[in-house]
């Protein structure tokens, strides 16, 4: 998985992501010679859940036999494109994000289901993230297999899914500095008031008013870089 930007406000990430899809395929075993056709033999049927808009899909096939001359079929899946996600910020900026990959079937769960290869770890290429000043990439990357019931069909089948998802953490110190220390300094400045006797309110009032515009002020141009 290559993760590009991460747009906090529109809850969406921009990702390369390589995934494989293999299976024993039983009409070519003992057929090392024959290549394979997805328009003749069985194909898995994969469908992203999360993407949003046009994403390209370059998929490829490979087989490969064993000693018994038993196919395993791998297909190979290069995707590019912007994915939809769920951003939780509660504990912003402080926060770590779950950035996921959905993927299902049209194959019912009686037809197939997802299972996790433990031979081939799957991780997160921190190398070629371009976000990298305002997030933490780590390479560890879940997999979670679970069902869905899709309510518009009448079979009332379930469809397995399988969800792979890293995770980001933000990088707190620009937001700390440029935004909340910032803010701290000029609430701090209203205590300048104090020294003014009371009997000249109206000097008290014009840099009571003036922090409190300036104050305003800064929380607008702020609202471009806060989520």
């Amino acid at each position: 998985m290559r993760v590009g930007d991460i747009d906090t406000l529109n809850e969406r990430y921009y990702a390369e992501i390589l995934f494989e899809a293999s299976w024993e395929e039983p009409k070519l075993k003992g057929l090392h010679k024959k290549s394979f056709d997805p328009m003749v033999y069985w194909t898995p049927q994969l469908e992203l859940v999360n993407g949003i808009g046009e994403l390209h899909d370059t998929i490829t096939y490979s087989v490969r036999h064993d000693r018994q001359g038993i196919a395993t079929v791998t297909e190979h899946h290069k995707l590019k494109g912007t994915w939809w996600e769920r951003m939780e910020l509660q504990y912003f900026p402080l926060d770590v994000q779950e950035l996921s990959l959905s993927i299902t079937t049209s194959h019912s769960s009686k037809e197939m289901i997802f299972v996790k290869n433990l031979h081939k770890p799957s991780g997160a290429n921190r190398h070629v993230f371009t976000d990298q000043q305002e997030w933490y990439l780590f390479e560890h990357v879940d997999i979670e297999i679970t069902e869905k019931i899709e309510e518009y069909l009448a079979d009332g089948h379930n469809y397995s899914v399988v969800i792979c998802s890293c995770h980001a953490a933000r990088r707190y110190g620009y937001f700390m500095w440029n935004a909340y220390f910032l803010i701290f300094l000029i609430t701090s400045a209203s205590f300048a008031t104090f020294p003014i006797p009371l009997a000249n309110i109206s000097e008290r009032v014009k840099i009571a008013s003036t922090l409190l515009l300036t104050a305003i002020t800064f929380r607008w141009l702020c609202n471009k870089a806060l989520p």
